[in-house]
């Protein structure tokens, strides 16, 4: 790709950043787990909850914030190495 470049290809969302990806990894091994994070009071960051939650996750300690839920967004080459990305993290800022 170039700039510029309109190409096919496939669009997956994945709920996750690093901190619920860790509290999701040690909920399927059966660990205690509470999860520490600032997230967004939107959609975004209610479903984030519901899936730690379902998890067995504990999130009385998630902060929340008018500010959206942060989000990244990777394109990946066919071989799934990343080729750009932009994160949008303003809550996190």
């Amino acid at each position: 790709m170039r700039p510029g470049f309109d190409v096919p290809g496939r669009i997956a969302r994945q709920p996750g950043g690093v901190a619920v990806n860790v509290a999701l990894a040690l909920a399927t091994r059966k660990a205690p787990v509470a999860l520490l994070s600032h997230i967004g009071r939107d959609a975004d960051g209610a479903a984030l909850i519901a899936l730690a939650e379902t998890a067995g996750i504990h999130c009385a300690h998630v902060a929340q914030t008018d500010a959206p839920t942060d989000s990244y967004l990777a394109i990946e080459d066919p071989a799934g190495e990343v080729f750009a990305a932009v994160a949008d993290c303003a809550a996190l800022e």
